[in-house]
């Protein structure tokens, strides 16, 4: 696995995946440590509010009313959040008090390890004990368990970040990232992640930063997120109360719009969770399904995929056709994975997910080196 950052090189691949698999299976005291309670002494921490400008979000987040503030929620893994701040040590203050479906979240300063922290208290440690100077706190959102409510509040499943507890004389600054395309994803559980480190609903088996489409990303070195819902079809609702894509698009969640900037490039993976809808029910909703993202995104360059399983292929490719959109591209997936390339027949392993990315960043490769040499 590799979580670096497009605007970080040289990292380790092997490395990053060894360390993060031997959080994954931590025993529970090495979990603990990366979740212990604040040290006495440590109460004139000041709060800084998830709102602040300081923070930079990247993904799908929403400002949310927790009773006591204004706190910043999303509900998709691969969500991410940066800043920098100076001290030796950083709390977050996360809202659990509806959900029962826990979160678990990426955590890493100054291009350090990778900790896995899992989002069971309101108030947890970020980092260790850090030396002078300033550092750059990176979060991303490993996954978003799909079982629970994760659409409308107060959630049972979702990461609602209330803000840091910082040194009192600390300085906090925005964090500085360098240009680069931004590449969105729309999906399902394939693209969320779901099941691609084992058979194991939930947290345990799913992970959204070793699925193809943040895989892909991190390998085309643009700034990309994932809006992805298990069971979620184009006509289909999904689980944890969401929607079908074509209503559950332009949305954070419910009454919160999506506000996030037009991504440079969208990759649609959709269809997989349609199959009990005939091809031309499927073709109709697709095709308006596309025309939405259209009029949303006026002028991001769209990929529609043939689903993996390859449901609905037919119909897929005729809606993009009929869009008459030089901008929306097909992208035939045919043989690009093998039955042992999948979990369960229908969710990528880990191998079936770097084959789906290396091949797709094959397909978007031209278009993603033409962004970066326009004058």
């Amino acid at each position: 696995m590799n979580y670096a950052h497009p605007w970080r090189f040289g990292r380790s691949r092997s490395l990053l995946l060894a360390t993060l698999a031997a959080l994954l299976f931590a025993a529970p005291s090495a979990m603990a440590a990366a979740q212990q309670p604040k040290p006495a002494g440590s109460d004139n921490l000041v709060f800084i509010p998830a709102t602040d400008p300081a923070f930079t979000y990247i993904g799908r987040w929403g400002e949310l009313s927790t009773g006591t503030g204004v706190a910043m929620a999303t509900v998709n893994s691969s969500s991410q959040a940066y800043i920098a701040f100076s001290g030796s040590v950083a709390y977050g203050d996360f809202d659990v008090r509806h959900v029962s479906f826990m979160a678990q979240i990426a955590v890493r300063v100054d291009d350090g390890p990778w900790r896995l922290i899992t989002i069971d208290r309101p108030q947890i440690q970020l980092c260790a004990q850090l030396s002078k100077g300033t550092h750059q706190l990176e979060i991303a959102i490993k996954d978003v368990d799909e079982r629970g409510n994760r659409w409308f509040p107060p959630f049972a499943s979702a990461v609602v970040f209330e803000g840091l507890e910082i040194a009192p004389q600390a300085i906090l600054s925005a964090v500085s990232l360098p240009p680069a395309p931004t590449l969105a994803f729309l999906g399902d559980s394939i693209t969320q992640g779901v099941r691609v480190m084992g058979m194991q609903i939930g947290v345990t088996g799913s992970n959204a930063l070793e699925s193809y489409a943040w895989l892909a990303g991190e390998e085309l070195h643009t700034r990309h997120y994932q809006v992805a819902f298990g069971r979620q079809g184009v006509l289909r609702t999904g689980n944890g109360d969401v929607p079908p894509a074509t209503l559950a698009f332009g949305w954070n969640f419910a009454g919160s719009p999506a506000n996030e900037p037009a991504p440079d490039f969208l990759v649609l993976n959709q269809g997989t969770n349609d199959q009990r809808y005939p091809p031309r029910e499927y073709l109709q909703g697709l095709l308006g399904y596309l025309k939405e993202i259209r009029a949303y995104y006026p002028h991001t360059v769209i990929f529609v995929l043939r689903p993996f399983g390859g449901f609905h292929s037919a119909s897929t490719q005729q809606a993009v056709m009929l869009m008459h959109d030089p901008r929306i591209h097909y992208v035939d997936t045919t043989n690009w994975l093998k039955p042992s390339d999948y979990r369960d027949g229908v969710h990528p392993n880990r191998r079936g997910s770097e084959i789906a990315a290396q091949k797709l960043e094959a397909v978007l490769s031209p278009y993603i080196k033409a962004w970066k040499t326009q004058p």
